[in-house]
């Protein structure tokens, strides 16, 4: 296999151009246009699906590009996240649970008032027109959540770290950078949803 570190090809360049380049144009210039904008676009719920499917199709297309460019230039999928366990799997599952504390306490400062409530959902409208609010929107917005789940992992916590790591090389602060400025990276293509969110985006990842 190749080395993790070595340069990368002319494929890897490409995906990580539209990674790391284009998509976090699109969300900046979404957010700049809907700045100025004080009633909140309505989606209709067939523009919702069309949104979900379209966006999955999207991320799995990127992941994918990620994925063969990743191997066109023999690398080892480890490093992508794919084929082993963490190494350490203790310091994993404590990053998880402080995740998730944060999320809970998070979501509990937005929702724990009906006030605070109504400003959420008031918000969500406003920034993310595109929230299910029908079962049917539900059930469709499942595929648009499994997705980022995993293509966005492949993509921004697994081929944009290793890509950074190959430029930055294998000090602690190389290594440091290769984290970090993908984080920055994946939270500019959520600037959509606002800067505050952005930044938490940011500091989770």
């Amino acid at each position: 296999m190749t080395d993790p570190f070595a340069p990368p090809t002319a494929w890897e360049h490409a995906v990580a151009v539209v990674a790391g380049v284009v998509l976090p144009l699109v969300g900046a210039l979404q957010h700049r246009r809907a700045a100025p904008v004080k009633e909140p676009e309505q989606l209709s719920t067939r523009e919702k699906i069309a949104l979900y499917w379209s966006n999955s199709v999207v991320l799995w297309g990127i992941a994918l590009l990620a994925i063969l460019a990743w191997r066109g230039a023999g690398r080892d999928l480890d490093r992508l996240g794919l084929t082993s366990a963490p190494a350490r799997p203790g310091l994993g599952l404590l990053l998880a649970a402080a995740f998730l504390a944060a999320y809970a306490l998070d979501t509990w400062r937005q929702l724990s008032t009906p006030e605070r409530l109504a400003a959420t959902r008031a918000r969500w409208r406003r920034d993310t027109p595109f929230m299910p609010e029908n079962r049917r929107e539900v059930l469709h917005s499942l595929v648009i959540v499994a997705s980022a789940a995993v293509a966005e992992e492949i993509v921004y916590r697994g081929f944009l770290v290793g890509y950074v790591a190959a430029w930055s090389g294998r000090s602690a602060a190389g290594l440091a950078l290769a984290v970090a400025l993908p984080a920055l990276v994946f939270a500019l293509c959520h600037l959509y949803q606002g800067v505050y969110r952005a930044a938490k985006i940011a500091l989770l990842a």
